[in-house]
């Protein structure tokens, strides 16, 4: 039985025009002649570049000639016609996302206002509004967001609150708000109908709202099913609301009207026995229910409004068991955190997720799918869709759900002191209602967090006081505490009930945000703390005093849900977009390094993050050789610094999931990468650039998070001539480190050091594995036409437990300097190499990996059949020598070409074929380049 109802009138005609916030300035836009735009959704941004009236913000310094725009009215109009038989019906105007501060006008007169963003808006239109002889016009103003909020700090006499990142007006608009500027994106805050717009003739009403309570019972045996629908104000009594459920394969398996248990508003409650769950990838299916529901008009048995919501039904907890307190050891005592989905204890490695785009209009489904589809390839399970930028879309649901990922929502706080009163707190509460009602229909949703680092604020900038009874919370520094532990969690047990976890913030827990044995952690930004004299000297990796990465194994908590390396874009991304003038990767080389200086104001402008070039600068230095002249020297090194740091910290964390002693109850409960993607091509923590080509670093992470089997390899130069006090202490202490003893920076004792060789295994399937782990040195020196001394210095056989890791080899080897050895872990099952790792001697920039492209490597490119009538083309590479971070990708030339790995460490003789996607024939024929039309690098590359 198909709908009826509703209708689509056409909206026409869409222009856009700007008011100027002073009378005396001269509009952009001609207001007489209006500038077309496209349908919604859409921006002021995307209509000012589709029609050429800006440069592209993200090219060059142009993002700073665009700064007027924020301080514009911009107004959007349409136009439609009044449809027949409207007198007889109802007329619905849907806007399903409003930027920011909007009002809406029909034929002149008010229909709507709205201050928030991530709000949608159903109207019924007043019949007596309608033009009965010429076509209506309907008229969106949008004000300027960051004009009113900065009047709403000098309403409230309220100034000074504390901001990280972005303008501190941001605080008092309910906005994306990445749009203020961040440390990774620019400064562009838009402004228009960036969701979709439409209007719909009904017979009297249309659904309103959908909320599902799905309780799945400890046994996984049953599902609890309640079901709120509420439809738009009608006054009548003669609707009615059926439901339809269907499994997986579209049988129906449930169906029945739903009770009217108040005004609009329909309830029903049922049982669906032995259902078929969804499991998150790599753990099971991801089924799928659909629930139809049909709105009848009882008399004329017309279905006047139908919708489908799909869902899937799993059993998700957090566990947070007791850890044993053990002397001396830093991550004992406290509570686990980590995830059982289904019963199931799952190492939630993962991503965080910023917005596809500055311009959120414009993200496609075919965004959405590439970016997903590439955090689900590289083995990554969770993605934390980050609290600076929006309540994601029901076609990111929908692909996460479909691909099996496990998504951490955050609410739309992030990095601030925000303000509470009640206007802002009404809005707030519905913000919630609307979007985690719609959030929770998905089955890939498992968590919902109050904030990014606002405790963080509150600990380090407010030194809020934890004890202060709630009553005083709302007068306090810190107000939005209410909404954190009090409000949001009453609200969404409202929606959900106990359906997704709930958790306040991010970090958070324990006696301040960065105790490492409760709650979850962000690996950075003065988590830790190191008393000295009078000072407070903050430190970790990348924040503060700039820890060595390779500290990443004795920096793990609980849970790391942010932590991370910057890098430049790719190398063609960046000639493209950083300069005025954009440059290719076949012709950037004539020109002079003070026209391409990795330096200059060009470049510098596209790194929004704080001290970037001194940390960065101390990072290469410490790790690398590097003459700090060539732009490409510094794209390729930044890249390989960051897929080093990630393999150390994915390797060594995983290594605490085990659940037997001395690690119970599982160490370390999941790590989740600061960022997966870019809005801008910038200098950021993204593993994938915003032209969606993965960097080193995604490539290095996928191979360590490899399905089933790995192992993993770890030598620390010990002891240390020059120990940093600093760092010890950071790596000893659960919060605020207490400063080491007996460690003295400069001692100038020079004792015999040792190779301390560690090696462990991983096993992520749910049955015990049997393996054969070997550990064996070569000469670094050696190369594939030697007969080089491959010495085995130990090796393990047993079992792997199922969905643990276990330790497989410790030993201690004499170092002797100018005999550097590499150290290599093979695991083995069944006659078969199933995983290798390599620890060459660090730090680097002491050791020589240079060669040339005939010393270093030997490249074929071949075309083979695909055994389903296609041919595939892949570049093999057999290394003659050890190679560190071998990249190879495509120039400006072949931007359409994908390689399907990158960043690789070869031992000598080593061979790997690289699939290649794209523009096959064209590789094929191409001479230039190396003869394969591809860039090629390593570390020690000379051209």
């Amino acid at each position: 039985m198909g709908a009826d109802y509703p209708k689509n009138i056409p909206l026409t005609s869409w222009t856009l025009r700007d008011v100027p916030a002073e009378a005396s300035s001269e509009p952009f836009i001609n207001p007489s002649n209006p500038i077309k735009v496209r349908h919604p959704p859409t921006e002021v941004f995307v209509d000012l570049i589709d029609n050429a009236l800006i440069k592209d913000p993200h090219v060059g310094m142009n993002e700073v000639d665009v700064q007027w725009i924020h301080e514009r009215t911009w107004v959007y109009e349409c136009l439609f016609e009044t449809p027949l038989g409207v007198s007889d019906s109802s007329l619905f105007i849907t806007c399903d996302g409003l930027d920011t501060y909007a009002t809406v006008f029909l034929n002149g007169s008010v229909i709507l206002e709205s201050d928030n963003m991530f709000l949608s808006h159903i109207i019924k239109i007043p019949l007596k509004l309608l033009s009965n002889n010429s076509s209506n016009v309907l008229k969106f103003e949008f004000k300027p967001a960051l004009l009113i909020a900065r009047q709403s700090m000098h309403d409230f006499k309220d100034p000074d609150r504390e901001c990280w990142n972005g303008w501190g007006e941001r605080l008092w608009v309910r906005k994306a708000q990445y749009h203020f500027g961040w440390d990774w994106g620019p400064c562009l805050i838009s402004a228009g109908p960036w969701k979709s717009v439409k209007l719909e003739l009904t017979k009297c009403a249309i659904f309103k709202d959908a909320k599902l309570k799905a309780e799945v019972t400890s046994d996984l045996k049953k599902v609890r099913v309640h079901l709120k629908i509420q439809v738009t104000d009608y006054s009548g009594d003669d609707l009615e609301v059926q439901v339809k459920v269907k499994n997986s394969n579209f049988n129906v398996i449930y169906i029945s009207s739903l009770i009217e248990t108040g005004k609009n508003e329909y309830e029903a409650e049922f049982e669906i026995s032995n259902p078929e769950l969804w499991y998150p990838r790599g753990y099971g299916t991801q089924n799928i229910y659909y629930f139809d529901f049909s709105l009848i008009h009882v008399l004329s048995k017309e279905v006047i409004h139908q919708i489908t919501k799909q869902t899937g039904f799993r059993r998700v907890r957090l566990i947070q068991d007791l850890v044993p307190e053990i002397s001396k050891d830093p991550l004992s005592g406290g509570t686990s955190f980590f995830f059982e989905i289904n019963n199931i204890p799952i190492f939630m490695a993962g991503t965080n997720w910023i917005p596809a785009s500055s311009y959120l209009s414009a993200v496609t489904e075919s965004d959405y799918r590439q970016l997903l589809k590439l955090q689900a390839d590289a083995n990554l399970l969770m993605i934390r869709v980050w609290g600076g930028g929006l309540y994601e879309s029901e076609t990111f649901f929908k692909i996460c759900d479909e691909l099996g990922l496990v998504v951490w929502q955050d609410c739309m706080f992030a990095c601030g002191q925000y303000p509470l009163y009640e206007k802002f707190e009404m809005s707030i509460k519905e913000e919630i209602m609307q979007n985690i009602s719609r959030c929770t229909w998905h089955p890939s949703l498992s968590i919902i967090v109050g904030n990014n680092e606002d405790y963080q604020v509150g600990d380090e900038s407010l030194n809020y006081d934890r004890s202060l009874p709630e009553e005083l919370w709302r007068e306090s520094n810190f107000p939005a505490r209410i909404l954190y532990e009090r409000l949001f969690p009453k609200w969404i047990s409202e929606i959900c009930g106990d359906n997704v976890v709930y958790w306040p913030g991010s970090p958070w827990g324990g006696i301040h945000n960065s105790d490492r044995t409760i709650g979850d952690t962000h690996q950075w930004n003065g988590k830790y703390y190191f008393k000295y004299k009078f000072f407070l000297i903050q430190f970790s990796v990348w924040g503060g005093a700039v820890a060595p990465y390779q500290l990443y194994s004795l920096l793990s908590s609980r849970f790391i849900s942010e932590f991370g390396m910057p890098s430049f874009s790719s190398l063609p991304l960046v000639l493209s977009h950083y300069f005025q003038t954009p440059f290719t990767t076949e012709t950037y080389e004539k020109y002079l390094p003070s026209e391409i200086n990795p330096e200059s104001r060009y470049v510098s402008h596209h790194i929004k993050a704080h001290s970037y070039q001194k940390r960065m600068g101390t990072y290469l230095i410490s790790n690398y050789k590097s003459t700090f002249l060539s732009l490409e020297e510094n794209v390729r090194l930044t890249q390989l610094l960051q897929s080093d740091a990630m393999k150390t910290a994915y390797s060594s964390w995983r290594r605490f999931w085990r659940p037997e002693p001395p690690y119970h109850p599982r160490h370390c409960g999941g790590a989740l990468v600061w960022q997966l993607n870019d809005v801008w091509p910038g200098v950021s923590w993204s593993i994938i650039d915003s032209a969606r080509n993965p960097k080193p670093a995604y490539h290095t992470i996928r191979r360590i998070l490899k399905p089933k089997l790995t192992v993993h390899i770890q030598r620390t130069v010990v002891p240390e001539w020059k120990p940093n006090s600093v760092f010890t202490a950071l790596v000893s202490g659960k919060t605020e480190a207490i400063k080491a003893k007996g460690v003295h920076s400069t001692p100038h004792v020079y004792p015999q050091q040792f190779d301390k060789i560690e090696s462990w295994a991983v096993n992520t399937s749910l049955e015990k594995q049997e393996v054969n782990v070997k550990v064996y040195s070569i000469p670094l020196s050696s190369s594939s036409l030697d007969t080089f001394a491959r010495k085995e210095i130990g090796q393990w056989v047993g079992e792997i437990p199922g969905n643990s890791a276990i330790d497989t080899f410790e030993s201690e080897i004499p170092i002797k300097i100018g005999d550097e050895f590499v150290f290599i872990a093979e695991l083995w099952q069944e006659g078969k190499l199933v995983a290798r790792d390599i620890a060459f001697p660090e730090p680097f920039c002491w050791f020589d990996f240079s060669s040339t492209f005939n010393d270093g490597v030997e490249i074929k490119v071949e075309e083979e059949s695909n055994g389903v009538g296609d041919s595939e083309i892949f570049v093999e590479i057999i290394a003659k020598r050890f190679i560190k971070g071998f990249v190879l990708e495509p120039g400006t030339k072949h931007k359409s070409v994908i390689v399907d790995d990158s960043g690789i460490d070869f031992i000598p003789g080593e061979s790997k074929k690289i699939l290649i996607l794209g523009e096959k024939l064209e590789i094929l024929a191409c001479s230039e380049r190396w003869k394969i039309g591809l860039d090629v690098w390593w570390y020690g590359f000379k051209k």
